[in-house]
């Protein structure tokens, strides 16, 4: 009859069953089948072999749901799930290249006014159908010239000399033209928006060139002779 020992795991404190056999296969050293502890279980290491279970106070009924059998304990450890060192190592690098990929598209949607000058973004942000890019800051009256109308009493032609100095093509701006009086006082003002001061065959009211000077005439009727200075101001297209 082969001689059973009683061993204790100094971790969880569960007892099972093992032979002398089976702790010279395994060296002495076991591993629990309850908490995967390993120790070792030979006589003379420091958590000696409990009796033989014959001069044991009976177990309780918890202890029996504990205790674990002979082929139990040395199959268990073969089942355990384990995660090698490479998968771990793929998946650290697999979560920080998708957080990269976040903070990066985080950084071109929030900050898109800016990012989207650029030649090389801009065909990205133009799959997304947002609405035209527009800087009026970098759109510059470089001339404003008010006279007489060369053909008809009381008419005047506006001449003016408009660029835009952004990387990119932008939206062509709405203009206003204010008269005022000796007292800073309006005396007449009139908004212009693409649509009225463009060649429609010439330009895109969407697409204003960018680097290139562009001259432009209005041919308006003439304000009160009260008028005696002019100012043009920009505003976005919408």
């Amino acid at each position: 009859m082969t001689t059973k020992l009683t061993a204790r795991c100094p971790a969880c404190n569960t007892t099972f069953h093992i032979t002398p056999q089976q702790l010279q296969v395994a060296e002495g050293r076991v591993r629990c089948g309850q908490c995967s502890a390993l120790f070792d279980a030979k006589p003379s290491s420091t958590e000696p072999l409990l009796p033989p279970t014959g001069s044991m106070p009976p177990l309780t009924s918890a202890e029996k749901a504990l205790s674990m059998t002979d082929d139990t304990l040395f199959t268990l450890d073969s089942t355990l799930p384990t995660i090698r060192p490479k998968q771990r190592h793929l998946l650290s690098w697999l979560l920080i290249i998708l957080l990269s990929l976040l903070l990066v598209c985080q950084v071109l949607w929030f900050n898109q006014q800016y990012w989207r000058t650029s030649p090389f973004l801009l065909p990205l942000y133009e799959q997304f159908n947002l609405s035209p890019w527009q800087n009026i800051k970098q759109i510059r009256n470089e001339q404003l010239v008010v006279q007489p109308h060369p053909e008809f009493q009381d008419a005047i032609r506006v001449s003016l000399r408009l660029k835009n100095t952004a990387p990119i093509p932008q939206p062509f701006p709405r203009l206003k033209l204010t008269f005022s009086d000796l007292k800073g006082r309006v005396v007449a003002s009139q908004i212009f928006t693409p649509k009225t001061y463009l060649d429609r065959e010439r330009f895109d009211p969407k697409s204003m060139p960018s680097g290139t000077p562009l001259q432009f005439q209005l041919d308006l009727l003439a304000p009160s002779r009260r008028a005696v200075s002019y100012q043009l101001e920009l505003f976005p297209a919408s």
